[in-house]
């Protein structure tokens, strides 16, 4: 339960930084190699089956 209440958390800051902008994506893409909103749609399926 701990970990489903951590998940949301990084999702919503996920989601706040996603929506603020361009810059982020790029960031995050380079980062990681993983596009934003792949990632994401990928933590919210994951969320809903557990």
């Amino acid at each position: 339960m701990k970990w489903l209440l951590k998940g949301r958390t990084t999702l919503v800051l996920i989601d706040r930084n996603i929506r603020s902008g361009e810059r982020f994506s790029h960031t995050f893409r380079d980062s990681t190699g993983i596009d934003p909103f792949i990632f994401r749609s990928t933590m919210l399926m994951k969320n809903h089956e557990s």
